[in-house]
């Protein structure tokens, strides 16, 4: 079961800002799965993740404030029903208006 929750906050300016938190259980065991658990343990995870966003962030023609390089091997995540979603917070790579670009990888990517 994978979720996550948004909490919005405004303290003035020309807008508030969203946090999101992510939550992913494995419902055999009730334990939250890591990002290498949910990416079938493959130990190349994080190479395989960050060529898909760096061809994703081609394909879409996303404007970054900052060159994508990598993702931290605890990279908070969730799942959907097409397969892993890496995010990125507001103004992490992409300027507001881009709000949190999504990332979904395929878990075949993983196998």
């Amino acid at each position: 079961m994978s979720l996550y929750v948004d909490y919005y906050v405004y303290t003035g300016g020309a807008h508030g800002m969203t946090a999101r938190q992510p939550y992913t259980f494995d419902l055999a065991t009730g334990n939250v799965l890591t990002l290498k658990e949910a990416a079938e343990g493959n130990a190349n995870y994080v190479p395989i993740i960050n060529a898909e966003i760096a061809k994703q962030i081609k394909v879409r023609k996303l404007e970054l404030l900052t060159p994508f390089k990598t993702i931290e091997a605890d990279r908070p995540f969730y799942l959907n029903h097409n397969g892993l979603v890496i995010y990125f917070e507001q103004y992490e790579y992409t300027p507001y208006a881009a709000g949190m670009p999504e990332f979904v990888i395929p878990l075949k990517a993983f196998r």
